[in-house]
């Protein structure tokens, strides 16, 4: 009966830390596939920033052209930045907060049922 005991505890003992590390091992998965995406998008972002940057210039000398003077070309792009900063003050939490924030979620959750984990189930194919 002790040996039945002992054998069932170590069984036990054995499926608990199983199931931490599977928890772990998911965990590191999700960080992983976050932040690859992550990594993604800041580079797509970076090299539009270079594309917009020399855009922006070439619009800016355009317009001093225009004008006849280079630094009011300048000065004419800064200032529809600056009105384009204002409006997205403005509207900060609706475009940013809600926006990002609801992405982030999506990525973390992308793959999971939420149901199976409210309901204790796992997917056939992670047993």
């Amino acid at each position: 009966m002790k040996e039945d005991t002992a054998s069932l505890l170590d069984k036990l003992s054995n499926y608990i830390h199983t199931s931490a590390d599977l928890v772990k091992l998911r965990i590191i998965q999700k960080v992983a596939d976050v932040i690859a995406a992550l990594t993604a998008r800041v580079l797509f972002f970076l090299l539009f920033l270079i594309f917009s940057l020399f855009v922006n210039i070439g619009i800016a000398l355009y317009i001093g052209a225009l004008l006849d003077a280079y630094h009011w070309g300048f000065i004419i792009m800064s200032l529809f930045y600056l009105l384009l900063a204002g409006v997205l003050y403005a509207f900060r939490g609706a475009i940013f907060n809600k926006t990002i924030g609801n992405r982030i979620i999506e990525q973390l959750l992308e793959q999971v049922d939420v149901e199976d984990i409210v309901n204790g189930n796992e997917d056939e194919n992670e047993k």
